[in-house]
């Protein structure tokens, strides 16, 4: 799944203050989340699964080896010097087959919505897999996975739901923009037995609303900062715990509130049986 340069741009809701977009970021309280996840000893190495800077700065300021992994190099320029830290080695790489080439084992692996961009089950289940093998005894896996609710309400995040509520102020951009782009046109461009969502889809409907008149250009723009033109793994809330199952993780799942993404983005603290 390539992350082509507007895609990362995007993000960035101020570049000279290296400040990003949330939901699709993790924002203060979600960062506090990871952080106290961790094991008590903190010390040792840390592995994390992509460029979310948010993230390697806290394990930058904590552990005492970190590594970041990811395959696109793009996001390795961009993000790369949002951490400044001697600490930190970066390589480019896909995730599964570092994993499989290391014979490292890390106290801590840790990555922010990574599975969402993978082919699908199998792919991830191999990952999975992967970050089992290699994590140090006491150790912990953590990350945050965007899901299909198993309350799933349809009706209340189709497009024109979430138009109504973002005018009214029920909800914040943030909410609106994220939540539009995964459940916004959920029946058209979800494929149920895959449980891939076609974003680029998504982003053509959007388009072709704004054009209309029927999404102002306003909301053009909050949803364009979450664009995605390839295709996300979305799959529901038993699938993925299943496949936690699977691998024979001890799992804790841990909820926040605050957000209305909340409710379809939690986070998974996994220790090896």
């Amino acid at each position: 799944m390539v992350w082509e340069a507007e895609f990362i741009t995007a993000r960035i809701a101020n570049p000279a203050r290296r400040l990003r977009h949330e939901a699709g970021s993790p924002n203060t309280e979600e960062i506090e989340v990871y952080r106290n996840a961790l094991p008590a000893e903190r010390e040792g190495c840390c592995l994390v699964l992509g460029m979310t800077p948010e993230l390697r700065a806290l394990m930058a300021g904590i552990c005492a080896e970190v590594v970041s992994v990811d395959s696109s190099a793009v996001a390795i320029a961009e993000y790369g010097p949002w951490v400044a830290s001697p600490r930190e080695t970066i390589v480019e790489a896909d995730w599964s087959r570092f994993l499989q080439q290391i014979g490292q084992r890390f106290d801590v692996i840790a990555g922010d919505g990574i599975f969402g961009n993978l082919s699908g089950s199998d792919a991830a289940g191999q990952l999975l897999r992967a970050i089992h093998d290699h994590l140090a005894p006491g150790g912990v896996f953590v990350t945050r996975m965007a899901l299909v609710p198993e309350a799933f309400e349809e009706a209340r995040w189709t497009w024109t739901a979430l138009a109504e509520q973002f005018r009214a102020g029920d909800i914040g951009e943030a909410e609106f923009g994220l939540t539009l782009r995964l459940f916004g046109f959920f029946r058209r461009f979800y494929d149920v037995e895959s449980a891939m969502l076609d974003c680029a889809g998504v982003y053509q409907e959007i388009a072709s609303l704004c054009e209309s008149g029927a999404l102002s250009m306003r909301e053009r723009e909050i949803a364009w900062r979450y664009v995605f033109r390839g295709k996300n793994w979305l799959p529901t809330e038993t699938a993925w715990e299943g496949l936690l199952a699977e691998n024979a993780w001890l799992v804790t799942r841990r909820e926040l509130r605050s957000k209305s993404w909340h409710a379809y983005y939690p986070f998974y603290v996994c220790s090896r049986a």
